[in-house]
């Protein structure tokens, strides 16, 4: 969908990571499998097995990988950027989900490290800040802390000033709003773009 509504020029991550990768290994073709949908929740939406994003995933993921198999010697996976779904807030979604949020991210992830035969798939996540202030999200919050510090494959990316309305100013499209800008993106795709470079 899209916020602002019907914003033709949206995009996500992936441009600005594509010009960062392209230009680390210029020698490389890089390709995304990108399934998101706005207002959807871990808890439901992508529950492993029944969720209808997660089945989109798996199925999106299965088909890029079978057909780049045709057409390359070699198909390395960098990682998965998994970003908050705003869907989880216990407004919207229950106080139950929120309360069980690190428990459906750790099944989240050891699913699809399972169903991607990918055991030691890299996530990255980008550290929840825009309402970090409310006590409703902080168990999201500390979830990725928990998992990125206890996952040697977790990534935290923290790209958080540390106040609202500064983080507002710097990231956000519209303020007060937690659409993140071009910028914000750039941003996130720096530090992927790094922890990618120095795995490599």
């Amino acid at each position: 969908g899209g916020r602002p509504a019907g914003d033709p020029n949206r995009h996500g991550v992936e441009l600005p990571l594509a010009h960062r990768l392209q230009k680390q290994f210029p020698r490389k073709d890089i390709f995304f499998v990108k399934v998101a949908e706005e207002g959807t929740a871990l808890h439901q939406e992508w529950k492993p097995g029944s969720g209808a994003m997660y089945t989109k995933l798996t199925d999106a993921y299965g088909k890029a990988i079978a057909d780049l198999g045709k057409r390359f010697a070699t198909v390395k996976v960098l990682g998965l950027y998994w970003d908050q779904c705003e869907g989880e807030h216990k407004l919207q979604a229950g106080i139950e989900p929120m309360k069980a949020y690190p428990e459906n991210l750790a099944a989240f992830v050891k699913a699809i490290r399972a169903d991607t035969k990918q055991p030691g798939l890299r996530i990255f996540m980008l550290k929840q800040m825009f309402h970090k202030t409310q006590e409703a999200w902080q168990p999201i919050l500390q979830a990725q802390q928990a998992f990125c510090k206890e996952d040697p494959n977790g990534v935290l990316i923290d790209i958080d000033y540390g106040k609202h309305g500064t983080n507002m100013k710097a990231w956000s499209s519209v303020y007060n709003w937690t659409s993140l800008s071009s910028r914000g993106f750039a941003a996130i795709a720096g530090h992927i773009a790094t922890e990618v470079m120095l795995a490599e």
